[in-house]
């Protein structure tokens, strides 16, 4: 999926990307840590993509999991709120 956003295929890695997160899903518990970098960049392609709804759903969900996971200081949590932060300013939300 990353790959195809840097070419600005946002179409192609908004699939790869939820393959990506149905395969984690399937196999890790429902809160695992590697789910927050999925949905984070799940998140990118969707804001890319105008769908910001979609994208504020997916950070927020990312944000959750990172509580779970990681310290408040913890950079992962510094680059979900940073997200969110960045869909709000850019999209008057």
């Amino acid at each position: 999926g990353g790959i195809y956003k840097e070419k600005l295929l946002f179409s192609k890695a908004q699939t790869y990307f939820l393959r990506a997160l149905n395969m984690y899903k399937s196999v890790l518990p429902p809160n695992h840590y590697f789910l927050t970098d999925i949905l984070n960049s799940l998140g990118k392609v969707y804001c890319d993509q105008g769908y910001y709804d979609r994208a504020l759903t997916c950070y927020q969900k990312a944000y959750a999991i990172s509580k779970i996971n990681y310290t408040n200081d913890h950079l992962q949590q510094a680059q979900t709120i940073e997200n969110i932060g960045l869909l709000y300013k850019t999209n008057g939300m």
